[in-house]
């Protein structure tokens, strides 16, 4: 490349770098980083259920215990959500409408934005389980829980939800001394064992 080339380049550079800052100085900085920013696709909405989910997630973690498992609570969720009565239910329903019109709007700004809608991935088959698989082994409250359940939801009014029956069994649990939950985590440690060497067969048979 020839020297006259070189020179007249070495000049254009800074003549370039004046004429983008001129430009940033005339239309704002905000202009050329709106365009750098990536547009975020708003987040489905909760159901009514998630909804009461999140409010009532802690107490039922807590009445479960300190023993209880993501499993548990979501089990123990479900069962408690069948029992919710249509009128409190109604509220959760309101919530989630409203959380469902702000979704749909933020949504529709997204697109006009230039944001390209992402459907959701398609879940994957559920996997049907198989039936000679070993259970899991319950944990020493949830022992204690089956042989008082009966005793609890007497000594409730009667038609006392199950949320009522797990806000007691907690709390009864942890009143237990370790001598009274001694023969309970004694049990659940051997059922612990029997399905770990479940496990270890079953694992052994299907390979």
């Amino acid at each position: 490349m020839c020297a006259a080339s070189l020179r007249s380049r070495s000049r254009l550079v800074p003549v370039a770098a004046a004429c983008v800052a001129a430009a940033i100085a005339l239309v704002g900085p905000a202009c050329f980083a709106a365009k750098v920013n990536t547009l975020v696709q708003p987040k489905r909405p909760a159901s009514s259920y998630m909804v009461w989910m999140n409010a009532n997630r802690a107490e039922i973690t807590k009445s479960l215990g300190k023993d209880a498992g993501v499993t548990d609570v979501a089990k123990e969720a479900g069962k408690q959500w069948k029992s919710v009565t249509a009128t409190t239910k109604k509220k959760y329903e309101a919530e989630a409408a409203k959380l469902k019109e702000a979704y749909e709007k933020d949504l529709a700004a997204f697109i006009k934005a230039g944001g390209e809608f992402q459907a959701r991935k398609p879940k994957k088959e559920k996997k049907v389980r198989d039936p000679n698989r070993p259970k899991r082994a319950p944990s020493a409250y949830f022992l204690w829980l089956a042989d008082s359940r009966a005793k609890i939801v007497k000594s409730l009014p009667k038609g006392a939800a199950v949320t009522e029956v797990m806000k007691v069994a907690g709390p009864q649990w942890k009143k237990l001394t370790a001598k009274a939950k001694a023969p309970y985590a004694k049990k659940a440690e051997k059922a612990s064992a029997d399905y770990k060497k479940a496990m270890e067969e079953y694992t052994a048979s299907t390979m």
